[in-house]
């Protein structure tokens, strides 16, 4: 099966053809012992809401178009950009607020960042956050929500300089090569990212909440995807 064929969408509710853009993605939540998401896409004035598996959240980006149900390929809209963003823990503030999800009668929690940078304010949401740089892949995504589950995917040990891996059966092969790898290692050997990962799983176990403090010490320099307005504008997608 191909990459393609993975990540299209069967319960796909618009027409062939027909340009959908994704509007918002809720909260996780449990469902049959599994963490699942609800998308929101809206398409010639309906907005349809989709029942997804957690890990497909590497392929939503908020605003973005897609076409066929096929999530592994989208577009962003004619009013955005692309901007270079250092995000410095001292620029940074939460915020959370009830919010009515259009052209439904459903109502979630919107949590976002706002990150200022030369002079201007993002807002950047929490999701995208977990999406494009806590938890990237699908093994770090279904991680999030374990507590301590590493040591059964490997066994980690540190000499000066050094991080060595023993990666055990269950850790699918794939997940050692390029930037799956690069991804682990920037996780496990940054303390404040590695607390902030390891935190979201007692948040979550306990309240049932997606939610965690920008404690990153280390500026995190991204490359975004924003509709922007005079004052900075929205993170669509890192």
């Amino acid at each position: 099966m191909n990459k393609q064929q993975q990540v299209k969408l069967n319960n796909w509710p618009f027409k062939i053809g027909e340009k959908a853009q994704l509007t918002w993605i809720s909260a996780p939540f449990s469902k049959d012992k599994k963490i699942m998401i609800h998308a929101y896409f809206r398409a010639n004035g309906r907005t349809k809401k989709i029942l997804l598996d957690w890990g497909t959240l590497p392929a939503l980006a908020i605003q973005h178009y897609y076409i066929n149900g096929d999530i592994n390929k989208s577009t962003a809209s004619t009013d955005t950009e692309e901007v270079d963003i250092t995000i410095s823990s001292n620029n940074v503030t939460f915020s959370e607020r009830e919010w009515s999800i259009f052209g439904t009668n459903d109502k979630d929690i919107s949590r976002s960042f706002t990150v200022s940078y030369n002079d201007k304010k993002y807002i950047l949401p929490l999701i995208e956050v977990v999406r494009s740089i806590l938890a990237p892949n699908r093994f770090l995504l279904y991680r999030l929500f374990e507590a301590n589950s590493f040591p059964q995917y490997f066994i980690e040990y540190y000499e000066t300089n050094k991080l060595h891996l023993d990666f055990s059966l269950q850790y699918h092969r794939k997940y050692t090569k390029g930037t799956f790898l690069y991804q682990l290692v920037w996780l496990l050997t940054n303390p404040d990212i590695r607390k902030v990962f390891e935190d979201v799983a007692f948040t979550f176990i306990n309240t049932g909440i997606l939610k965690f403090d920008w404690i990153f010490k280390q500026p995190i320099n991204i490359k975004a995807v924003v509709k922007t307005s005079s004052g900075g504008g929205t993170i669509l997608r890192i």
